[in-house]
């Protein structure tokens, strides 16, 4: 017959390897309070006092002394012996509160390293984990500022659409009434809207500076109504709200003005590598 002994398991120190736990300090029991070297200096100066003044008292030879001084004699007895007492509890009792804060002082600096190291170790060990949303944030502001530049093409091609059509408007309005008949379908409401100024597009595009800005408001809501121009500046807003959401806003931004003639030539049609 044989005996079996049952083995206890590995303890889980075993199977991390002996790694050692954080020492959070902050999170530690403090010690149980006894009795320390501060309440034992204290009590022999109280019984050194004491002993000291019973003797002093006890050895001074008698006097001739009457009732009203035998009580004086009595209360500066015991303040000459209990004063000195008290002084020293209170004495050892702010010993003893210095001692404990300084205690607690350096776990809480254990802690506050701890943590600090804690928080360290993590970044160093997932340093891509903020990638994926920064990747999405230009990804978010790059299809902006596809669709700003479409919106701008667009308002810019129709414009001059219609100012190389207001010569041959009306060869082009009898051309057509004599190839396709008109179709009874009513005027369009764009048609009868008046066509965007350019300063109320510049204004527009500028965005109101403050709250009493009454002129670009009013300059705004005109840019608005008309189609082109408020997918532009809708555009616009979009791409401002995607860079106040990291922050960045255009007050803090020093861009690099285009020259005139840069200006003049995109005016005619001229664009950029793409």
């Amino acid at each position: 017959m044989t005996e079996t002994q049952d083995t206890p398991p590995p303890s889980s120190k075993a199977d991390n390897g002996g790694a050692r736990p954080t020492p959070l300090g902050i999170y530690d029991k403090p010690g149980a309070g006894g009795v320390t070297e501060i309440e034992i200096i204290a009590v022999a100066l109280s019984a050194v006092w004491l002993i000291g003044s019973a003797l002093f008292f006890l050895l001074q030879p008698a006097e001739g002394e009457t009732e009203s001084t035998n009580g004086l004699r009595f209360l500066m007895t015991m303040l000459a012996v209990f004063m000195p007492v008290g002084m020293i509890w209170v004495a050892a009792t702010a010993a003893r509160a210095s001692r404990v804060m300084r205690e607690e002082s350096q776990r809480l600096q254990a802690a506050i390293d701890a943590i600090r190291h804690a928080y360290i170790a993590q970044q160093q060990g997932q340093p891509l984990r903020s990638e994926p949303s920064v990747a999405r944030k230009l990804d978010e502001i790059a299809a902006a500022t596809r669709k700003t530049e479409s919106a701008l093409a667009t308002f810019q091609s129709r414009r001059d659409h219609a100012e190389r059509s207001l010569p041959n408007a009306a060869a082009v309005s009898v051309a057509s009434a004599e190839e396709q008949p008109a179709l009874a379908l009513g005027t369009q409401p764009g048609d009868l809207a008046p066509q965007l100024a350019t300063e109320d597009f510049i204004r527009a595009l500028n965005f109101p500076e403050t709250a009493e800005d009454q002129a670009g408001f009013n300059a705004l809501r005109r840019a608005l109504k008309d189609r082109s121009a408020s997918q532009l500046i809708q555009a616009a807003q979009d791409v401002l709200t995607l860079l106040s959401q990291d922050g960045i806003y255009m007050d803090d931004l020093r861009p690099d003005r285009a020259r005139p003639e840069v200006w003049r030539q995109f005016a005619q049609g001229a664009r950029g590598r793409t």
